[in-house]
């Protein structure tokens, strides 16, 4: 019945693929099986502890494990999935791939020991202008498929500067300097904190967010985002 069910919603109300825009069955989700298997995954999550993110994050935060679904890259076909969930008025696309990423091998055990999670959170005049946050959605994704909880409230963003997208390392870290405030440790307190983001590059919100979380006692964080978008780290 399900299987009819869903159907008969293809038929009347058909998804695309999020790369090419063709027309997906009822079996496929977010992309099409040719585009699913053109996704470049990063499979850091077989090394949740010491694979490139992880490295790149290591003396700056403490983190039990790290990981990112794909690589973003930039005006690729790939990144047309980033582009949707964001600035296109399509964040229900981050609950399914959410979705879709806890189905992976790769991620089997990822979330083994985690508590909670939780939401990079937007400015409150970013989230009124965009009307969502993205983050919320993944986590929510996330949440239908593991189980685990979200703590929504621990940690607010103050303000919002600039984007993030053309600025360099140094850039990128000065522009999120001290724009996160911890809101409220008890959801997390003495908890393992998966700390959720839509793209990693340079880890500058990332660090900046956790830093606020790890003022709370008993506090473990771990690290998923949707994509990683490699550069280059300054000498």
């Amino acid at each position: 019945m399900n299987r009819l069910l869903l159907q008969i919603k293809n038929l009347l109300q058909p998804q695309q693929c999020a790369v090419c825009g063709c027309r997906l069955s009822h079996r496929e989700q977010v992309c099409c099986s040719v585009c699913n298997v053109h996704l470049p995954r990063t499979h850091f999550a077989r090394e949740p502890y010491t694979n490139r993110m992880a490295r790149l994050l290591w003396g700056r935060i403490p983190i039990e494990k790290i990981a990112a679904f794909y690589y973003h890259y930039p005006k690729s076909a790939s990144a047309s999935i980033i582009y949707d969930m964001k600035y296109y008025n399509n964040p229900t696309l981050g609950y399914r791939i959410a979705r879709m990423l806890v189905a992976e091998p790769d991620f089997q055990h990822f979330f083994d020991g985690i508590d909670c999670m939780v939401p990079i959170p937007l400015s409150a005049s970013r989230q009124r202008m965009r009307g969502y946050n993205q983050c919320q959605y993944l986590v929510e994704g996330l949440r239908e498929a593991t189980g685990i909880p979200i703590v929504k409230n621990a940690v607010r963003r103050t303000l919002f500067i600039e984007s993030q997208t053309k600025k360099d390392f140094r850039e990128r870290n000065d522009n999120v300097e001290g724009v996160f405030e911890l809101n409220c440790g008890d959801g997390i307190r003495n908890k393992h904190v998966l700390l959720v983001d839509d793209v990693m590059t340079t880890g500058a919100t990332v660090c900046s967010c956790a830093k606020e979380l790890l003022k709370v006692e008993g506090v473990k964080l771990s690290v998923l985002t949707l994509a990683y978008s490699k550069q280059q780290l300054p000498r």
